[in-house]
C-alpha cells in the first residue's frame, strides 16, 4: 500500500486525479474532522458518516446510565467514575447488561471503572 504524496509516483492520469483527490480530503480532515464528515455525508447522499471519536455523557441504556461513553467505530468505551474508593457491584452489573443490550460487535465494548484508589489486581 502506497500513501498519498505531493509528488506523483504514477504515470497514468487517473492515478494523478486519485492522488490529488486524496490530498484534498486529507487537508480537509487536518483542518477539521467535522468538515470532512460533512463533505463525505454530502457525497454519500446524506448517509450518516462518523469521523473521529465521539465523547458523550450520561447515555441511557436498557438497565443503567453510565457516566460517559467514548466511541469510534468499532470501539465503545463506557466509563463509570466514583469520587470514592470503590465501585458499586450492582451498578456495574447493570451497566454490563445495558452494554450487552446495545449488541456491539464482540470485543468492541469495554467498561472502565474510575476511582480515587488503586485497585488490587
Amino acid at each position: 500500500m502506497t500513501s498519498i504524496s505531493y509528488f506523483q509516483r504514477y504515470s497514468q492520469r487517473e492515478n494523478h486525479v486519485t492522488n490529488n483527490s486524496m490530498l484534498m480530503l486529507r487537508h480537509i480532515y487536518q483542518a477539521s474532522p467535522r468538515l470532512l464528515e460533512s463533505v463525505l455525508t454530502g457525497l454519500l447522499d446524506d448517509q450518516e458518516i462518523t469521523i473521529g471519536p465521539r465523547f458523550d455523557q450520561q447515555i441511557g441504556g436498557a438497565h443503567s446510565i453510565p457516566d460517559a461513553l467514548i466511541r469510534q467505530n468499532p470501539l465503545n468505551l463506557y466509563i463509570e467514575a466514583k469520587r470514592g474508593d470503590w465501585l458499586h457491584d450492582n451498578q456495574i452489573e447493570s451497566h454490563l447488561k445495558s452494554i450487552e443490550a446495545f449488541a456491539h460487535p464482540v470485543g468492541s465494548a469495554w467498561l472502565i471503572g474510575l476511582t480515587t484508589n488503586l485497585a488490587a489486581t
